[in-house]
């Protein structure tokens, strides 16, 4: 998740929009989980309501799929973040093996919600080992 964040964080967009990143740990921790309703995001990004910004006042969910799940558990979160209108947009960040999958998932929702959708790989560099200290 971090180099998910680091990576989307060194878009000019984000700094240009002073964007800013809530975790799931922290999305958790501001509903219990008596009142929460649906799949938690793996993250939202909060973009303020600035002059000129082309995000301002949008918040984002952001679903980093490692490994392929269920394509009707993909749907289903899908379909959960995007209705009622929880999000602006959905942006799923994918290793190659989820790919097929989220992608199918896209495509099977209601062509209204399609675009609210972004789909994109991971970067490499998301997937290097780690290096000793």
């Amino acid at each position: 998740m971090l180099a998910a964040r680091l990576w989307l964080a060194s878009g000019q967009a984000w700094a240009d929009g002073r964007a800013w990143w809530h975790s799931e740990r922290r999305l958790r921790a501001d509903q219990p989980a008596a009142g929460r309703a649906g799949h938690v995001a793996d993250a939202e990004i909060h973009w303020p309501s600035l002059p000129g910004s082309p995000y301002g006042g949008q918040v984002w969910a952001v679903e980093v799929e490692l490994t392929p799940k269920p394509a009707e558990r993909t749907m289903r979160i899908m379909a959960g973040l995007l209705s009622p209108v929880r999000y602006a947009l959905v942006v799923y960040l994918t290793a190659p093996a989820a790919l097929p999958v989220v992608t199918r998932a896209a495509a099977s929702l209601r062509a209204a919600e399609q675009p609210r959708v972004i789909i994109r790989k991971l970067p490499a560099s998301a997937f290097a080992p780690e290096s000793a200290s």
